[in-house]
């Protein structure tokens, strides 16, 4: 018995070929297309660095998290975990102040 599908014709599934100049060649944009899409992408980039929401979307745009600082041990540099007055990973003792 054959292995793999029955009827699987090799020859009908390659890759078209198609000579240079005979598929249609898209047409190029015009000047005012260009200059359209390029006032566009302008007004888009500086909504995106203002921080506005898209015109006619009911959202206003978040204000980026405020993160709070990270306290480090001033022995090994990590992040601090405290563990007995002591940093967790150095064993630095912390000052009570």
């Amino acid at each position: 018995m054959a292995r793999g599908r029955a009827g699987w014709n090799f020859a009908r599934h390659r890759a078209a070929w198609h000579a240079p100049g005979c598929m249609p060649r898209r047409a190029s944009p015009s000047l005012e297309e260009i200059l359209h899409r390029l006032r566009a992408m302008e007004e888009r980039l500086t909504r995106l660095e203002a921080g506005r929401a898209p015109p006619g979307d009911g959202r206003a745009a978040a204000p980026p998290p405020s993160r709070k600082p990270v306290v480090r041990c001033a022995g090994c540099g990590l992040p601090l975990r405290r563990r007995a007055g002591r940093c967790a990973e150095c064993g630095m003792p912390l000052s009570r102040s």
